[in-house]
């Protein structure tokens, strides 16, 4: 996902959408809010876009488990990465 948004910055509007929407709905708490907002504010940077989305830290597991990055991959595309072909 890190990849085709780096390859295509456009999507993140929808990205942003998605984060305004469920936290509207009260589906994030504002922290997380901000959160996610910061890291989708740094995509013009794509090393330390990678880096803050990719973290392997706590809070950024727990985001990623209720992730906003939905629709960025297509079926096949998620599949692939589930059930990558034996070598």
């Amino acid at each position: 996902m890190v990849a085709k948004l780096l390859a295509e910055p456009s999507r993140v509007t929808a990205v942003y959408q998605r984060l305004e929407q469920r936290y509207q709905a009260g589906q994030l708490r504002h922290s997380a809010y901000i959160h996610w907002h910061s890291i989708l504010d740094c995509i013009d940077q794509p090393e330390l876009f990678q880096r803050e989305l990719l973290d392997e830290g706590e809070r950024m597991c727990k985001l990623r488990r209720r992730t906003i990055l939905t629709g960025i991959l297509t079926e096949q595309e998620r599949l692939a990465l589930l059930y990558p072909e034996p070598s």
